[in-house]
């Protein structure tokens, strides 16, 4: 901001109000042009323009990147004026990638290479303690986790068509997540809560020693107790045949299991349209995951999409 220091003193005429004058004054001032009174000093060329900021010491992967151009995969033809190994080694490998990354219509994700320190970071944000080996790591990265609703009404279109399809369902979501990408399924969410209002036991089922763990340590009214006793949030958040049968509480669940192959080609020819799609890409599922285990762990299995 610009600003005049002198006062007007009303008493005063106007040629003899007093006002400020620096006696420091340049010679050149008062001459120049009116957007010139700020002028930059002049840069030499030998000053950097741009600059590469690390928040620690960096690794050395010079010989891992070669290693890995020498297998024949990467090619150099798609690196173009790289900072570095590593960043020679990121343009090569997500130019073979990318086109490799299958199209899902529901999932969001990305891939991102990262270093030990940025994935040791990650790892102590969530608290599991690793070993970390390797100097760089192929992250996955999930830029808008979404909510999929299976909802009352279908969950129970599910359970009339056969007691064990919404388990069956459940548990092929599951196992196509251990081999793909992460999901937060219902025994996760599930899993979350008891870290917060269980003491981490996630296959509580007592209401007594739920009111009284949370009553000692969240305190709270009556009313915002029994919002988070197990008979409440269980059948809301994770039924029984929406978790592993490990996580079951209930005596009755004893008796879901997985439907075979021909048991959901079978229910597949509903007359109802959407249980026929449901049971049919079940199905499609169930043999893909069958396929699977035969394959390398690497390749990513279509059946999240």
């Amino acid at each position: 901001m610009l600003f005049d220091p002198r006062s007007t003193v009303l008493d005063f005429p106007a040629g003899h109000q007093p006002a400020w004058t620096s006696h420091r004054q340049h010679p050149a001032a008062g001459r120049g042009s009116a957007h010139g009174f700020l002028t930059l000093p002049a840069v030499a060329r030998s000053v950097p323009a741009a600059a590469r900021v690390t928040f620690c010491d960096e690794v050395e992967i010079t010989d891992l990147v070669i290693a890995q151009f020498d297998a024949g995969v990467l090619r150099a033809s798609d690196v173009s004026d790289p900072t570095g190994a590593g960043d020679a080694f990121a343009q090569a490998m997500f130019a073979w990638l990318n086109p490799r990354i299958p199209h899902c219509q529901r999932l969001q994700f990305g891939f991102a290479l990262i270093d030990q320190p940025a994935a040791a970071d990650q790892l102590t944000q969530f608290g599991w303690e690793a070993e970390l080996n390797s100097p760089l790591y192929l992250a996955i990265e999930l830029p808008g986790e979404q909510v999929f609703s299976i909802g009352t009404a279908r969950a129970q279109a599910l359970r009339a068509a056969d007691p064990s399809l919404l388990f069956t369902a459940m548990s092929l979501v599951d196992a196509a997540c251990s081999r793909s990408l992460f999901v937060r399924t219902p025994d996760v969410l599930l899993d979350e809560f008891a870290r917060w209002h269980w003491d981490y036991d996630a296959t509580l089922a007592d209401d007594d020693s739920a009111r009284e763990f949370l009553k000692e340590n969240w305190g709270g009214d009556d009313a915002d107790i029994e919002r988070h006793l197990p008979s409440v949030v269980r059948p809301e958040l994770a039924p029984d045949d929406t978790l592993p049968r490990h996580s079951h509480v209930q005596a009755g669940s004893s008796s879901l299991e997985v439907l075979s192959q021909r048991t959901l080609r079978s229910l597949a020819r509903s007359d109802d349209a959407w249980l026929s799609e449901a049971c049919s890409a079940l199905a499609d599922l169930r043999l893909m995951l069958a396929r699977a285990l035969l394959q390398p762990r690497s390749r990513i299995a279509r059946a999240t999409t």
